[in-house]
């Protein structure tokens, strides 16, 4: 059995630099990254996903899934209201947690979100940042809007080192 990462709170702004961007115009673009992604993701991976409300992080996790193999009969929705979502079926195991409705940090205790931190899995944290939660190796994905445009997204991909499976742009 893996022991669990140390967690910490990662985003410091001095030591996190962003290692991809992608500019989304559309749904379906960001739906397409998130596909992109998840079809080089490895195991062991924890993401934490920054934005705003209805910015599109589901929807990027929802591609994401796709990538992973996630089967279409296990629907991928936020897990506001349920907090931890398990999606088992894809060729890497997929942890969907939304820390939203959390209001103290030791409800992260009760969830059990350290014990998914291992090599088997891949953990993605919505509103990841209300929180220490995330171990130093994770990535953040931050997903804001771009200009007066209700579909530009701009997603950056943020860590303290360089992720070389990660894909480019396409």
């Amino acid at each position: 059995m893996v022991k669990p990462h140390k967690l910490q709170q990662i985003n410091d702004d001095e030591n996190m630099r962003i290692i991809r961007r992608w500019q989304s115009h559309s749904s379906r673009e960001t739906f397409a990254i998130g596909k992109q992604i998840g079809t080089t993701i490895q195991c062991g991976l924890s993401i934490g996903l920054v934005g705003d409300l209805g910015v599109g992080k589901t929807l990027f996790v929802q591609g994401l899934a796709v990538g992973l193999g996630v089967s279409e009969q296990e629907p991928v929705v936020s897990p506001t209201f349920s907090i931890v979502h398990h999606h088992m079926s894809g060729r890497i195991a997929l942890i969907h947690a939304d820390l939203y409705r959390l209001e103290h940090s030791s409800s992260l205790e009760h969830i059990g979100i350290e014990e998914w931190m291992d090599d088997q899995h891949v953990v993605v944290i919505e509103w990841s940042n209300r929180f220490a939660v995330l171990p130093t190796d994770a990535l953040e994905i931050h997903i804001t809007r771009q200009s007066s445009r209700i579909d530009h997204r701009c997603i950056d991909i943020m860590g303290l080192c360089d992720v070389p499976w990660l894909p480019s742009v396409k």
